[in-house]
């Protein structure tokens, strides 16, 4: 493991982000059960209004809960950050989100409207908190590394992602006149390709070769791509917003349709290559013994690359099967690459914290990261995280009858990632508990 240029002595108090990671399958399970017993009409229009509480209780529940905690515990360590009071700026961010979150999709799920004023406050709270954070220490930083710089676009993105989930909150709410433009899929694009996708790369640069030894992603890809996405987001905006504006440009305003087609495409295209260039770093890593989190990453990438291939192929097709074929699109982007990314991610930060904080008292004996968790059980949950994967297209052609096995076995995986990860932080408390108990019994004497 490669761990030149951290500044481990940074890190975050360990209660202060494993909260994060140990919430996130808990959405992840709660989504399962709505496909699982009320789950045969989910997938029947982009506007049902289940679909849009499970999409909010996994990106905001499951995704931005876990991706929010390895921001806070990757930016102090790689850029030496300093967060003020980590443990209540933790506290207050978690336990807003997760009540957010968790109100945001019942409101849709059960048809609870005045739930949603709540939840969206609650919400709001918590990402302004973070991005407003994260974003000041980064705008006084002075030396950037490439993940740093993905992580501030990101969290720009997150920012731009909450103004636009406010706005539809309002309208939806009837407070505010809807604009009369597609805000909605500028809302979903920079969520899934700003906040998350840009995240994921900037992650990636570090990760993969910190935990993997691998050779760093090459230079150009690093210092570019992430920009790249993230102005093509920008003018995406912009051409989508253009409606709004006494704008005489014939050009412009006949060619707008064809414009944010060719920004889709282009973006598709990018993460099509990210995901090519990542399997190719995996192959060319130092470190070639087994290991189970590679299935994860292996998986994710997969399936980045077909759902971005699915997706061009939806620019041009507008046959019988566009809105399923859309549908697939959308849910093997967020359930096969992010999904499956995450829990790759988390099967290697987890047990690296646990056994870096027990390491970093001076503890004797601590076990190695391998040792906090068995193989076994994270190929077993593989096992059936991919099962669940595969049940999808059968899920969406014929959900009367996928809709059961596909929530059972996502109920399972999700259960078994949260088990995973709960014995590590269990076996670290046990292990720390001694200590400290040991560590009394002289002053007691």
């Amino acid at each position: 493991m490669d761990m030149s240029g951290l500044s481990l002595d940074q890190a975050p108090p360990y209660n202060s982000v494993q909260r994060f990671f140990i919430t996130a399958p808990i959405f992840s399970m709660l989504v399962s059960l709505v496909i699982a017993f009320n789950g045969e009409h989910i997938f029947f229009s982009f506007i049902n209004i289940r679909l849009i509480g499970i999409i909010h209780w996994m990106t905001l529940g499951f995704i931005t809960m876990s991706m929010m905690g390895a921001v806070m515990q990757m930016l102090p360590v790689l850029a030496g950050v300093k967060i003020k009071n980590p443990v209540f700026f933790s506290t207050v961010i978690h336990s807003s989100l997760s009540v957010g979150a968790l109100l945001f999709g019942a409101s849709y799920i059960f048809q609870m409207k005045q739930w949603l004023i709540f939840a969206g406050i609650l919400i709001t709270i918590s990402m302004s908190l973070f991005s407003v954070q994260i974003l000041y220490r980064l705008a006084i930083l002075k030396n950037k590394s490439h993940t740093i710089s993905a992580m501030q676009m990101s969290i720009a993105s997150l920012t731009v992602v909450l103004c636009l989930g406010f706005y539809m909150l309002l309208w939806h709410l009837n407070v505010i006149k809807g604009a009369g433009i597609d805000i909605h899929s500028v809302h979903y694009f920079w969520a899934f390709t700003g906040w998350v996708g840009i995240l994921i790369m900037g992650v990636s640069f570090q990760v993969i070769p910190m935990f993997y030894v691998s050779p760093e992603y090459p230079q150009l890809f690093r210092k570019n791509v992430p920009a790249l996405i993230f102005i093509l987001l920008i003018l995406y905006a912009i051409m989508t917003f253009l409606p709004l504006f006494e704008i005489n440009d014939l050009f412009l305003i006949n060619e707008n349709v064809y414009i944010r087609k060719a920004i889709r495409i282009t973006i598709y295209f990018l993460f099509a290559l990210f995901s090519i260039i990542t399997i190719k770093q995996i192959q060319r890593r130092k470190r070639k013994l087994p290991d189970p989190a590679l299935l994860f990453w292996y998986t994710s990438m997969i399936v980045l690359f077909l759902s971005t291939t699915l997706a061009t192929t939806a620019e041009f097709y507008r046959g019988g099967y566009f809105i399923k074929i859309i549908l697939l699109t959308g849910i093997t982007f967020l359930f096969g690459f992010i999904f499956s990314v995450i829990n790759g991610m988390l099967y290697k930060i987890v047990p690296f914290l646990s056994w870096f904080h027990l390491a970093s008292k001076g503890i004797f004996d601590v076990p190695t990261m391998k040792d906090m968790l068995d193989d076994v059980r994270i190929k077993i949950q593989f096992i059936f995280h991919l099962l669940f994967l595969l049940s999808l297209p059968y899920y969406l052609f014929y959900p009367h009858a996928g809709h059961l096995v596909s929530g059972t076995l996502l109920f399972i995986s999700s259960f078994l990632l949260w088990l995973n990860l709960y014995t590590v932080i269990r076996k670290y408390s046990r292990i720390n508990n001694k200590y400290l108990l040991n560590k009394a019994k002289p002053a007691a004497t």
